[in-house]
């Protein structure tokens, strides 16, 4: 029986509900107490008990501690090194990338971005929530991380700090994707077969890299494998090849691991 789930930060019994929680739960989906939840943290522990009423418009969870639940990571962890779109465009790629179980988005501020969200501003808090949301949603056990704007050598230097993989969508990419997972994903090349199967993907503003991005990319290939791969003939916009990206990457490794 599949049952309504709500994120808390800490799973500990009694669990105290937030109030946008509790409000989903008692107005919204219109449970009483007595009913039987799902919980979970977004770091993979979930775990199932009991509604009750904690006083004036408060509402706790409570559940026996040892039921508590670790989920495995998922097989594969993508990251979504993105420029930002403009308006609910992003708000869309979020919810979308969440869905496809994309571990993170790096947003990356480039010489042709256009939005350039204040790091700690409304935003942000926005974008993280929609993970939450889309993440009891669509089932998903690891709440996707939604990172504030850094320039492209932080996103190369956290790739390289973390192991990743490392791929760049461009129309002029020597491999198609589709072609290009296939052979990362069985590991056909030594230097691509990644043990832990992290990737993070590279895509650009509208406007495509700059001159001068894409000379560090090419200079930085030299050193390190990074590969230049192409979607399709077409024009993309940014929330459209991203999604590409996180759909052909989920399917080719059937990231869902449940």
């Amino acid at each position: 029986m599949k049952r309504h789930r709500f994120f808390a930060e800490i799973l500990a019994s009694p669990c105290v509900l937030a109030s946008q929680e509790a409000h989903h739960a008692t107005q919204t989906l219109r449970l009483a107490e007595g009913d039987a939840v799902e919980l979970f943290d977004g770091q993979g522990r979930s775990v199932v008990g009991v509604l009750q009423s904690a006083g004036k418009r408060q509402w706790q969870v409570v559940f026996d501690a040892g039921a508590v639940a670790l989920a495995p990571r998922p097989r594969m962890e993508l990251t979504l090194a993105i420029a930002v779109p403009k308006g609910e465009r992003a708000d869309t790629l979020v919810e979308m990338a969440s869905q496809l179980d994309v571990a993170c988005i790096q947003w990356m501020d480039c010489r042709r971005s256009v939005v350039k969200p204040d790091a700690h501003g409304g935003k942000m808090e926005k974008w993280r929530r929609l993970a939450i949301e889309s993440a009891k949603q669509c089932g998903r056990d690891y709440v996707m991380q939604v990172l504030a704007p850094i320039a492209m050598a932080g996103v190369l230097r956290a790739a390289l700090e973390e192991q990743h993989s490392l791929l760049v969508l461009e129309p002029t990419g020597a491999d198609s994707l589709w072609d290009w997972l296939g052979d990362w994903v069985g590991g056909g090349a030594e230097e691509r077969a990644v043990a832990s199967r992290k990737l993070t993907a590279l895509v650009g503003p509208e406007g495509g890299f700059a001159d001068d991005e894409l000379a560090m990319l090419s200079g930085e290939a030299q050193r390190r494998r990074i590969d230049f791969v192409r979607i399709c003939p077409n024009i993309l916009r940014i929330e459209t090849a991203g999604i590409a990206v996180a759909a052909a990457v989920c399917a080719a490794t059937a990231s869902n691991h449940k």
